[in-house]
């Protein structure tokens, strides 16, 4: 190993600790430790009652699938996986970390820092540790000791041990697992010295080791310490046994090493701007020491792969807000070796996966919100009738209200386009009332829950029908109108209109001219309807059922007859129009035009053919 590496020592003969360790491995009896780890285990069962046997920190890399493997198929143990999310999973990693809970069928916690605070500590972290992880250093120390001492489980099972290649320790001289094992071995710095003008105290507060106290009793245990470790040997048996996947590593020439992450490119970049080496050292060290390669072809390597300028640079200066110079500037600041020449190297290709973190990737893809438009264009609406009601002295949250705004709409009392509950006609003005469903009535008192529509009034037959769209609901959660308003056949129109006329003889509709129309003259008494609408607009004990059920018998009924005809016309029947649910538009004369229920856009298109012909209506 490098001697600008952390603890780097050797022994009388020159020899590293990683090499000492490598040589120690194989004078272990690993029969005797993995007995020792037999006992641990089954003593953590025979304790744990109706509790989880272990806590099983994992993430999701090779390790970890690893760990599951041994606990649960080997030794049968029940273990509860802890996850400390650094929020910067890859999509394989994300695969990885699923699969692994699907292959092993295991209960699950996970704990994500938001993206912002992510972002902040990322930054302080090179300014503090010379490295952009310090979030995932202590929340993978602190997030499982939480966990374990919370839910009273006072095991923790790591998986490979700091003796196998940290350069720090060896089998011999292990370093012991303790509280501040994360805090000592990688993170270097406590919450509290995180803390600055940008990070509060409440900030870093899910990232506080649990008291000393709340500690008695808890262990961490290593497999590795426990069990022969060979990384690849047991990469190898993951992934062809599991299905655990590999994927492009920055700054690395393995494929296998943090995949989980879609940054270990700056991990490793910013150790070679700080120490002088990357990851690719590191794998190389292991490779000669398994004879694998030859200290020559590791150079080679090495040469090539750790001055390499990571993607993940990008990244973070952008999350950062840094510039390229003032983060080379802090890095600076941290180097071992301060008059050695550091050179570094452009990326000769990019990275196989995009390198943004892969729950951002799937917002991207399946984030398509309906924006703000601007259709209504500063359109004044008046919806002062729909707030007056005595017996309600707050007035809530008034749902088309909100889509107006949305739409580029302005709630004003002096907007001369209104909105009402009540009748639809009024002199010199259009007038529509919608199908009865098409415009949420949600915060809006009702009277009728089976008739009461929010209804438009307005001098332009063109401001009806933009409030209309922008008010009524839209889209798949809406079938029965959607099926409708969304078939052409039954909203477009060519050729000649068919028209039914209900009281013909009156004296408005008389006036009208119906030549080129195909027209089909009905009479229906209002004694036919008009105690049915009573009914309904003043319940009585025994009568509003019966009303409610004649109400939907002629609703069928008209519905049923109007599909023979494109729009009616008649003169005083808007209780008649009311009752079955039809949309209705009253012209200025006082004629109302209507068409069968959901039918809205094909009785907005007539309005706009014919609301200005004079002789028509």
């Amino acid at each position: 190993m490098p001697e600008t590496e952390e603890g780097f020592k050797v022994n009388e003969m020159g020899v590293c600790r990683s090499c000492q360790s490598s040589e120690q491995k194989m004078h272990i009896d690993w029969e005797l430790r993995e007995n020792e780890l037999f006992k641990i285990l089954e003593t953590a069962k025979s304790k744990s009652g109706s509790n989880y046997d272990c806590i099983l920190p994992i993430s999701g890399g090779k390790d970890s699938f690893f760990q599951a493997h041994v606990l649960v198929n080997v030794y049968k143990m029940k273990p509860l996986a802890v996850t400390f999310n650094h929020n910067w999973y890859s999509e394989t990693g994300w695969y990885n970390l699923m699969n692994l809970l699907e292959t092993f069928n295991i209960d699950h916690i996970m704990f994500t820092p938001n993206r912002g605070l992510v972002n902040k500590l990322a930054k302080r972290s090179v300014e503090t540790i010379g490295d952009t992880c310090w979030h995932c250093h202590n929340g993978c120390g602190s997030f499982p000791l939480q966990v374990a001492t919370k839910f009273k489980i006072p095991l923790l099972i790591y998986g490979e041990s700091g003796s196998e290649s940290l350069g720090r320790a060896s089998y011999y001289e292990p370093i012991k697992y303790d509280r501040n094992y994360f805090t000592t071995n990688s993170a270097k710095m406590t919450p509290e010295q995180m803390v600055n003008n940008d990070i509060t105290i409440k900030d870093v507060h899910p990232f506080q080791l649990p008291s000393e106290k709340e500690c008695e009793g808890v262990v961490g245990i290593h497999l590795g310490d426990y069990l022969f470790w060979d990384g690849e040997r047991q990469t190898e048996f993951v992934r062809d046994e599991y299905g655990w996947k590999e994927t492009d590593v920055e700054n690395s020439y393995k494929h296998y090493k943090s995949v989980e992450c879609m940054m270990p490119g700056m991990h490793d970049f910013t150790c070679y701007l700080k120490r002088g080496f990357g990851r690719a050292t590191n794998q190389v060290c292991a490779d000669v020491r398994s004879g694998i390669l030859t200290r020559e072809e590791g150079f080679q390597l090495i040469n090539r792969i750790d001055p390499m300028r990571p993607e993940a640079l990008d990244y973070f200066l952008k999350v950062t807000k840094m510039s390229e110079e003032e983060f080379y500037l802090t890095m600076s600041r941290q180097r071992i070796l301060k008059d050695e020449d550091v050179p570094i190297i452009p990326k000769p290709r990019p990275n196989r996966e995009r390198i943004l973190p892969f729950s951002q990737q799937l917002i991207e893809k399946y984030n398509n919100p309906r924006k703000l438009s601007n259709e209504l264009k500063g359109i004044k609406v008046n919806i002062d009738d729909l707030l007056k009601d005595k017996d309600y002295p707050t007035q809530p949250d008034i749902r088309v209200a909100s889509n107006i705004w949305r739409a580029g709409g302005v709630i004003s009392e002096k907007g001369d386009n209104f909105l009402t509950t009540g009748s639809i006609v009024k002199k010199g003005m259009y007038g529509f009332k919608p199908s009865f469903g098409l415009i949420p009535l949600t915060g809006v008192v009702k009277k009728a829950s089976t008739i009461d529509t929010i209804n438009i009034l307005s001098h332009k037959v063109e401001h009806i029908e933009l409030l209309f769209n922008a008010m009524r609901v839209h889209g798949h959660n809406y079938p029965i109108s959607n099926i409708a308003l969304t078939n052409g056949t039954r909203q477009k129109k060519s050729g000649a209109w068919k028209i039914v006329v209900i009281d013909y003889p009156s004296e408005l509709v008389k006036s009208i001219d119906f030549s080129g129309m195909g027209i089909k003259k009905v009479e229906i008494p209002s004694d036919c309807y008009h105690q049915t609408y009573k009914d309904i607009m003043e319940p009585v004990k025994g009568k509003f059922q019966k009303a409610i059920n004649a109400q939907e018998e002629l609703i069928l009924k008209v519905d049923e007859y109007m599909k023979d005809y494109d729009i009616g016309i008649t003169a005083g029947k808007e209780e008649l129009l009311k009752l079955c649910n039809l949309p209705v538009i009253s012209f200025p004369n006082g004629v109302l035009v209507f068409a069968r229920k959901y039918n809205d856009l094909l009785l907005l298109k007539f309005a706009n053919t014919y609301g200005h012909v004079k002789k028509l209506l």
